[in-house]
C-alpha cells in the first residue's frame, strides 16, 4: 500500500486482553468510539470491523487471535490501512508478530496517536516495548529476590494503602478531566443542548482538548458530564488537583497512575 495517498477506506481492529473485559465492554466500547471519532474527522470510511479476545502476551498470542488474520487478509486485498485505538492493541510479542506482518504490504493508523506505522517501522516500535516489559519484568524479580533476602514478605507491605492511593489518582485525574470541561461549557453557552456526539465534534472543532492533550470522544464527555451530575445539589466540587499536579499531568498522561 501506498503511504503517500491519503486513504478514505478502512478496515477497523479492536482487541481485548480478557473474556472479563469483552463481557464489560467498557474497553471495547472505548476502543470503537476512539475509531470512530478518528475516521469522522479524517473523512475515512470503515469499510469492515474485527475483534479478538486474547492476551498480549505469550508466544502463541498471534495464532490465537483469527480476527487479527482475517483483518490482515481483508485490508491486504483491498488495499487499506487497518485502523486501531492505539498501536498496544496490536501486540506486544515482538516474533509471533513480526513473522506475521514482515512481509505483507500493511499500513496501521491509530486514532489514538493520529500516526501510521508500516512493517518496517513496526518492528522497531515493537521491540522497544518488549525491552521494556523485559526491564520492568527483571526489575520485579530483582526486587522481589532482594526482599527475601532481607526476610520480608514480597508482597507490598501496605498493599491496602497502595490500592486506595491509585485510586484516589486515578478520580483525581477523572474530576480534574470534568472541572476542565466545566470551565469549558461555562465559557461558551452555546455547547449546553448539543448531544453527547455533537458536543465532543464540536469541542475537537474549537481546538479544545482535555487535559492530556487528547480529542474529546462521545465517550470521554459522557464520563465528564457524569461526574460533575454526581456533585451534591448546591456545591461545586473541590479542585481535584493542584496547579503543579494539572501542570505535570498536562506533560504527562501517565502522571500519578502507578
Amino acid at each position: 500500500m501506498n503511504i503517500t495517498t491519503i486513504p478514505t477506506t478502512a478496515i477497523a481492529y479492536t482487541r481485548v486482553s480478557s473474556e472479563k473485559q469483552r463481557k464489560n465492554g467498557q474497553s471495547l466500547e472505548e476502543q470503537r468510539l476512539a475509531i470512530e471519532t478518528y475516521a469522522h474527522h479524517s473523512h475515512l470510511r470503515i469499510v469492515d470491523w474485527f475483534e479478538d479476545v486474547a492476551s498480549a502476551g505469550g508466544s502463541r498470542s498471534i495464532s490465537r487471535r483469527p480476527a487479527f488474520q482475517a483483518a490482515v487478509e481483508k485490508a491486504e486485498k483491498l488495499g487499506v490501512p487497518i485502523v486501531v485505538a492505539s498501536f498496544d492493541r496490536l501486540s506486544r510479542d515482538l516474533k509471533s508478530f513480526i513473522d506475521l506482518v514482515r512481509h505483507r504490504d500493511l499500513v496501521f493508523l491509530s486514532a489514538e496517536e493520529g500516526s501510521y506505522l508500516t512493517p518496517a517501522n513496526l518492528e522497531a516500535r515493537i521491540a522497544r516495548a518488549e525491552a521494556n516489559n523485559m526491564r520492568r519484568s527483571q526489575s520485579a524479580k530483582d526486587e522481589y529476590a532482594q526482599r527475601r533476602a532481607l526476610g520480608l514478605s514480597a508482597r507490598n507491605p501496605d498493599l491496602d494503602g497502595a490500592r486506595k492511593k491509585s485510586a484516589d489518582v486515578r478520580s483525581a485525574k477523572a474530576q480534574a478531566k470534568a472541572d476542565h470541561l466545566a470551565k469549558i461549557l461555562r465559557s461558551d453557552p452555546s455547547l449546553a443542548d448539543l448531544s453527547l456526539q455533537k458536543l465532543s465534534d464540536r469541542l475537537n472543532e474549537l481546538g479544545h482538548h482535555d487535559l492530556e492533550g487528547r480529542a474529546w470522544t462521545k465517550a470521554s464527555v459522557h464520563s465528564a458530564l457524569t461526574r460533575l451530575k454526581q456533585a451534591p445539589e448546591g456545591e461545586t466540587p473541590e479542585p481535584a488537583l493542584s496547579d503543579q499536579d494539572t501542570a505535570e499531568l498536562k506533560k504527562n498522561p501517565i502522571f500519578g497512575m502507578f
